[in-house]
C-alpha cells in the first residue's frame, strides 16, 4: 500500500471532449487569489501546439521516449495516437506544500490513483446538447464521429473512485459562471469538503 507524504495535494481534472476542461483551467490560472498555495501543470504531449485550446508542451516521439525512460515523468499515458506526460516536478511542488492541478485521462485514473491515493477527481460534465454544439463548432469532426464522442462522454458517469474524492462541476453556462465554481472547486477541495454545482 502506497502511503502519501506529499504536504500538497493533487487536483486531476477529467471529463469528455467539448466539456471545456482546458477553458476551466485557464480561467483558473487567471482568476485564483495571489498567494493561494496552487500550481498549474502543463502536459508534455507529442502533438504540436496549435494556440486553439491547452497551452502544452510539445514534443517529438523521441524526445518523449527519452525523457520516459530517464524517469521525467510522474505520469504519462497515450491517447489517440498521442502520449501525454506530467513532469516529476509535481511531486517538487507537493512537498514543498502547493497543490497541483492537472489536465488528467479518465482511462489512466486508475493508474493515478495508485500513485497518489489521496487526489482528488474534478469531474467536468456538461449536457449532450451543449456539447454538440461545441463540437460541432470547432470543426474538427463530422456528425458521426460526433455522436461517437457523445456516446463515449457518457462513460464518465460511473467513475470507479470513492466518491468524497470527487467534485463535480457541470459546464453548460457561462466561462465566468463555471469559472467561479471550478476554483471555488479548488478551494474547497484544498479542506476536502467536495463541491458540486446545482
Amino acid at each position: 500500500m502506497i502511503t502519501e507524504t506529499y504536504k500538497g495535494k493533487l487536483f486531476y481534472v477529467i471529463g469528455p471532449s467539448g466539456a471545456g476542461k482546458d477553458t476551466l483551467i485557464n480561467y483558473a490560472r487567471q482568476n485564483i487569489a495571489p498567494g493561494t498555495p496552487v500550481l498549474f501543470t502543463h502536459r508534455y504531449i507529442t502533438r504540436e501546439v496549435d494556440h486553439t485550446g491547452e497551452n502544452h508542451i510539445a514534443l517529438s516521439h523521441n524526445e518523449f521516449e527519452v525523457r520516459k525512460a530517464q524517469g521525467l515523468f510522474a505520469l504519462d499515458w497515450e491517447s489517440h495516437e498521442n502520449k501525454y506526460g506530467i513532469g516529476i516536478e509535481i511531486n517538487l511542488w507537493m512537498e514543498n506544500g502547493m497543490n497541483v492541478v492537472m489536465n488528467g485521462s479518465r482511462g489512466y485514473l486508475e493508474k493515478a490513483l495508485e500513485k497518489y491515493p489521496s487526489l482528488r477527481v474534478i469531474l467536468i460534465s456538461v449536457s449532450e446538447e451543449v456539447l454538440w454544439d461545441r463540437l460541432k463548432s470547432r470543426g474538427r469532426e463530422n456528425d458521426q464521429e460526433i455522436q461517437k464522442r457523445i456516446e463515449r462522454s457518457k462513460e464518465f458517469d460511473s467513475l470507479a473512485v470513492d466518491r468524497d474524492q470527487v467534485i463535480h462541476l457541470k459546464n453548460d453556462g457561462s466561462i465566468e459562471e463555471a469559472g467561479g465554481l471550478f476554483v471555488e472547486a479548488i478551494k474547497s477541495g484544498l479542506v476536502l469538503s467536495p463541491v458540486k454545482s446545482k
